[in-house]
């Protein structure tokens, strides 16, 4: 997908379990990575592997009717966020509210793996 101009998104799911770290080795080189986060319990391992890959992330809340509503706070405590890291909300299956969700989070983590490097 072309958000703009030369910036293309690429997106792969990928389990978030441990026993697939390698295949995240592989997929990760030159990646920022975006986690959903509809069921934060679950979503908190997924995040270990960016963090364990060292890259940048933002999270993607998938929020949509009959959801659970968690408040940013909760979300931060609950999946242990830096204030740096980007939660946006968007409806995963609606264009019209993912397609602007997917160019915040990744404008935010192009800006934050510039700053790093």
């Amino acid at each position: 997908m072309t958000l703009d101009g030369d910036l293309v998104l690429h997106l792969f799911g990928t389990p978030g379990q441990q026993r697939f770290l390698p295949a995240w080795r592989d997929l990760a080189k030159g990646a920022l990575s975006l986690v959903d986060t509809c069921d934060p319990v679950a979503s908190f391992d997924a995040l270990g592997n960016p963090e364990d890959l060292d890259l940048p992330f933002a999270v993607a809340v998938n929020a949509f009717p009959g959801s659970p509503r968690h408040s940013e706070d909760d979300l931060r405590i609950a999946l242990d966020l830096l204030p740096s890291t980007l939660p946006v909300r968007c409806d995963a299956r609606d264009p019209r509210s993912s397609v602007p969700a997917l160019v915040a989070l990744v404008r935010h983590l192009v800006h934050a793996a510039t700053k790093s490097s």
